[in-house]
């Protein structure tokens, strides 16, 4: 196909799709765009272009980030350097230093840039972080967001203590409050006694009296041993220990790691 479209050297040729495809261009069909990026590397592979030919798009966070990154390099940070300028060295620290992935720079840089409107020409010493803190939930903020502030603050104080423009990190003893849980109410004995009755009253036409017992078992298993709905959809009757009153249940785990195995007792004999 390339002798085809093209009539001249194949290495002008991919020296042409590398133009076009890290230019401007927009390309509207993911597809095409993919089989382009493998065109250029079969290209690369074969000795017809440079390896070191950058083919690759840089999205705009990437591109700023990294050209924050090479400003930081040149910034020799001391007490009268602006604070601007003190996080650009700080991202420079967090790549060569702490070897840190560009998608967690860039995220340093995002939060930091984020504090330091916050705190306007302030320090960072006189920063108060409770303040911020405060304001924060103030916005409807979750716990873990917050947190991605604080983490990031308390990181860029440890490197003005390396650099030595702190005598010591102010934040290390700022911790977040837990989160206050809602009180949770639980269901009266007359609550239970309805709630388990519901589905044997249903009426038969709608629901078939082997789900109204299935139904009824499933009621009974969460109100007697708080199992869990997804415990309960992987239950198998080999799983119930009729003669012992114990039922081994599985759950809670993920690809990597097997799933819990725990056995519970149902308090209710009626249960079984």
């Amino acid at each position: 196909s390339v002798d085809a479209v093209w009539d001249g050297p194949i290495h002008s040729f991919a020296g042409n799709l590398c133009s076009f495809y890290t230019s401007d261009s927009l390309i509207r069909s993911r597809q095409a765009s993919q089989y382009i990026r493998l065109s250029i590397r079969d290209s690369c592979i074969k000795g017809l272009i440079p390896h070191s030919f950058s083919f690759e798009k840089r999205e705009p966070w990437r591109a700023a980030t990294e050209d924050a990154i090479n400003l930081g390099a040149s910034i020799i940070v001391t007490r009268e350097t602006p604070l601007s300028d003190q996080i650009l060295a700080y991202l420079h620290y967090c790549q060569t230093d702490k070897d840190l992935s560009l998608f967690t720079i860039y995220r340093s840089r995002e939060y930091l840039e984020k504090v330091a409107t916050f705190y306007e020409y302030e320090p960072v010493s006189t920063w108060n972080l409770r303040v911020l803190i405060d304001t924060l939930y103030a916005q409807g903020m979750g716990t873990i967001s917050v947190r991605h502030y604080t983490n990031y603050i308390k990181y860029f104080a440890d490197f003005l203590v390396e650099m030595e423009l702190l005598a010591v990190n102010p934040f290390v003893d700022v911790h977040l409050k837990p989160k206050q849980k809602p009180e949770k109410t639980p269901l009266s004995k007359e609550e239970q006694e309805r709630l388990l009755a519901a589905p044997l009253l249903a009426r038969k036409r709608v629901q078939p009296e082997l789900y109204q017992l299935r139904d009824t078992a499933i009621l009974h298993l969460m109100l007697t041993t708080g199992i869990r709905l997804l415990e309960i959809s992987e239950l198998w009757v080999s799983h119930v220990n009729l003669a012992e009153k114990l039922i081994r249940v599985y759950g809670k785990g993920s690809r990597d790691v097997p799933c819990k195995e725990r056995l519970v007792s149902p308090e209710n004999p009626d249960t079984f």
